[in-house]
């Protein structure tokens, strides 16, 4: 292993006498990649998890849904999804309910940019969800 010098970017370029090692990767970085501070994360859901299976069902259908509308890279789905324990029959005859009539209340969505109101059906469900987690 070697060190060099280092120059700042606040001080115009002068080189500071900083040591900057050279080399392999330490015990302190077993990551092995260039920075001892960050260690390398990978991106997206743990492999396996609702959220990569969720992640791959919207890759894959927006892609084939773009492929049938002859409109590659348009976004599908909303970012994000929201997950939920359903712990009673009546929570999920509701939420049944919600999805079901989901599409025709589409002009209520607080998503939909051009939106003519509340949805009073999300506000029942949520006030159904919230009281049953207590």
């Amino acid at each position: 292993m070697r060190e060099g010098a280092r120059h700042s970017e606040t001080d115009g370029g002068h080189t500071d006498q900083l040591p900057v090692v050279y080399g392999e990767s330490s015990t302190a970085n077993p990551a092995g990649n260039a920075s001892p501070l960050r260690p390398r994360v990978p991106a997206g859901a743990p492999s396996g998890s609702l959220g990569a299976i969720i992640g791959n069902y919207k890759s894959v259908t927006t892609r084939r849904i773009n492929q049938i509308r002859k409109t590659p890279g348009i976004m599908v789905w909303q970012r994000n999804y929201y997950e939920h324990i359903i712990r009673t029959e009546r929570a999920m005859k509701a939420i049944q309910k919600y999805i079901i009539n989901n599409p025709a209340r589409w002009h209520l969505d607080k998503y939909n940019t051009q939106a003519s109101g509340s949805d009073p059906m999300a506000a029942e469900l949520w006030g159904l969800l919230d009281g049953e987690e207590q």
